[in-house]
């Protein structure tokens, strides 16, 4: 949508330039202005045209063009600005008098959302109060951002039913699309949700009508994609309704709004293949798997997935498992934990195929029915479980291999009695230091100190067995490397120069204490060296990885309003 703009023209600006710019200069400040003037437009002809006419100024051109790839997503500059046209994003109480639609009066604002802005209105023909939403940005929003708007309006306007919002009207004003809906007076799940976990029975009965409602939508051919306690009201008579329908797709329709292989949603909330567009295409199981994650919140008063950043938070999706909710809350009935684990499978072919599978099944939790979801199979239980605690897993599974090898080598060669006991002895305390560890995980209890004390102590067990060994070491230090490259899992720069600082530390303490230091001081030097580089590699794709982060969340919109 191209909106006029109170932009001086062509030879408005050359008078406006120094008189020591020569004509040659005045000619090209000239060119280059129309060619930025007709980028902010969206112009593609004009810009067109003047590569084609001004061969010569191509390559400036196309730095223009880069540079503007380079810049927000909106793709109009904010010193852009029509006259008289309001910026809607956050009015005060006189601008809100000032704001004119025809039938409505604007009393207050009520939640924001990362597209857009919802009022709370009288409209005035009808005498009732409604909510307005409109575009945050206003005349400043991209032609996409204002296509998924009225992409909102046209899906919800269609769809009627007892728990979805429902749309009255849409229009425009100064340009700029609105739209009126049934004013929900109440808060959103999310608020509720922020004082605990809900009662199991409660959660259940919520979560059987807004699967009612999302059924609803995809007997209409529409995903909604954004599903989350942000975008459930609940009413004064606690009853919920499904609102904000700003990602929502036709189930048919292979095209978007947005560009291949783009992340939509909310990290905690959206299913693997929502994370990651190339292990699948959504389908109906996709919001099934959102239902799951509410319910999950409901019963345990927190996310199945949370990190400190949105990538941290896509990649457990993609890779881990929730903790099992009966641990954060023993009051849930294994019944309804299976019922919320189902919905949270990995794959969408093992969950709930229809939200009226999953609203069935949760109706007849509440009336006492025999269930169809079953306790899973013991290998998938296990893979579960590998998926969930991954770490211990791991770092359990090196420990026996490590301790069974030394226990043969006793039995076959009869190792020294004495150092024998004190590997087994420092093995023993090092798998009871990693339960502690995978325990304070679990229960998200000083996230930074675990992840700092863990690889710590990774660190200083390995050395204290190297201190007791006899003799060459061999490969063994090769460890260190092995736990430098592990820190860089967490994505923290710091935890990677803690571990390495530490590793180098703990390896010249073997080195000084070993009795063959003389005959292995210039290898010990050589090594210290590779674990330091071992640290820079892994600490630059650490960050890498975070500048990649930072993108994204910039880029991406932020979740709505969690006041």
């Amino acid at each position: 949508m191209s909106h006029s703009k109170n932009t001086p023209d062509a030879n408005d600006s050359q008078n406006e330039l120094p008189d020591s710019f020569s004509p040659e200069e005045k000619k090209l400040f000239e060119l280059l202005n129309q060619y930025v003037e007709g980028q902010h437009q969206q112009d593609t002809d004009s810009c067109a045209t003047l590569m084609h006419t001004h061969p010569r100024m191509k390559e400036l051109y196309r730095c223009l063009d880069n540079l503007d790839s380079l810049a927000p997503q909106s793709p109009v500059d904010s010193t852009f600005v029509p006259e008289n046209e309001p910026v809607i994003d956050s009015l005060t109480s006189s601008m809100l008098q000032e704001l004119w639609i025809e039938n409505y009066e604007l009393l207050e604002e009520i939640g924001r959302g990362g597209m857009g802005v919802v009022y709370k209105a009288m409209q005035t023909d009808l005498q009732r109060i409604v909510a307005i939403k409109m575009i945050r940005s206003s005349s400043l929003a991209s032609s996409e951002e204002v296509k998924r708007f009225e992409q909102e309006a046209r899906a919800a306007g269609k769809l009627q039913h007892p728990h979805i919002v429902k749309i009255f009207e849409a229009g425009h004003i100064g340009g700029q699309p609105y739209f009126s809906m049934e004013y929900i007076p109440g808060q959103s799940l999310f608020q509720v949700l922020n004082r605990g976990p809900l009662d199991p029975r409660r959660s259940v009965e919520l979560l059987e009508k807004i699967s009612r409602a999302v059924e609803h939508l995809h007997q209409h051919q529409l995903l909604h994609r954004d599903l989350k306690p942000q975008n459930i009201l609940i009413d004064q008579s606690d009853s919920p309704y499904v609102t904000d329908f700003g990602l929502a797709k036709l189930l048919e329709d292979d095209l978007d709004l947005t560009q291949t292989g783009s992340v939509l949603g909310t990290p905690g909330y959206m299913s693997p293949e929502q994370a990651s567009p190339s292990t699948g295409t959504c389908c109906a199981a996709s919001d099934v798997y959102s239902l799951g994650a509410i319910l999950y919140h409901c019963l345990t008063g927190r996310a199945p997935f949370s990190g400190p950043n949105p990538f941290e938070t896509l990649m457990a999706v993609l890779e881990s498992e929730p903790l099992l909710p009966r641990k954060l809350n023993p009051r849930i009935p294994r019944e309804l934990e299976a019922i919320c684990l189902k919905c949270l499978e990995k794959k969408p072919e093992n969950r709930f195929q229809s939200a009226e599978e999953l609203a069935n099944e949760l109706q007849r939790f509440l009336q006492g029915e025999p269930l169809q979801t079953g306790a899973a199979e013991w290998g998938h239980r296990f893979k579960r479980f590998v998926r969930r605690e991954l770490p211990l897993v791991v770092r359990l599974s090196a420990i026996g291999i490590a301790a069974a090898i030394v226990q043969l080598n006793y039995v076959l060669f009869g190792a020294e009695e004495e150092l024998h006991t004190n590997v087994m002895t420092i093995f023993s305390l090092w798998a009871l230091a990693v339960c502690g560890f995978q325990w304070l995980v679990n229960r998200n209890r000083m996230p930074n100190f675990t992840r700092y004390g863990w690889s710590a102590a990774d660190v200083l067990f390995l050395t204290w067995m190297f201190s007791v060994v006899e003799g060459p070491l061999g490969p063994l230090p090769a460890a260190y490397a092995l736990l430098i490259v592990a820190s860089g899992l967490f994505f923290q720069l710091s935890l990677v120069g803690i571990t390495t600082g530490l590793s180098v530390i703990c390896y010249g303490f073997v080195l000084w204490f070993n009795m063959e230091i003389e005959q292995n001081l210039f290898f010990g030097v050589i090594y210290e060296a590779l674990l330091l580089i071992f640290g820079i590699l892994t600490g630059h794709h650490v960050r890498r990885m975070n500048l990649l982060n930072q993108y994204f969340q910039r880029s991406s919109e932020p979740p709505l309003t969690q006041d």
